[in-house]
């Protein structure tokens, strides 16, 4: 039984500081700096995107203070050592890229390059 609370805590843990934080907060983020620098408020984009990145810079400046940080909640309660989130994040820094992760470019005969979004 403690066996299966460790792999619960372990797989709670991965869910969310790769799944939700890295593939989702963490990856849209140069997309929403980008679109802040270079879209006009006026641009349909713009106005499409708005909605659906309107706090999420504000949520990852929170989830850094308190979440993902030394001694915050993630390390906390899903991670069995003090020093976890600091390994994790060397290790991500050395071996994850954006571009090997499951987002794919097509391009189809005569029509631009789109990206899709391939969940496993």
């Amino acid at each position: 039984m403690l066996g299966k609370a460790h792999v619960c805590s372990n797989d709670a843990g991965v869910h969310q500081l790769v799944n939700h934080w890295l593939r989702t907060h963490a990856s849209m983020e140069p997309f929403i700096l980008a679109a802040h620098r270079q879209l006009s408020a006026m641009h349909p984009v713009f106005k499409l995107l708005h909605p659906h990145m309107r706090y999420t810079l504000e949520i990852n400046a929170l989830a850094r203070q308190s979440l993902i940080n030394a001694d915050g909640v993630i390390e906390s309660c899903f991670t069995p050592g003090a020093v976890c989130m600091e390994m994790s994040a060397a290790y991500y820094k050395h071996h994850w890229r954006f571009d090997l992760e499951d987002y794919q470019l097509i391009s189809s005969a005569g029509k631009p390059s789109i990206l899709r979004l391939i969940y496993l």
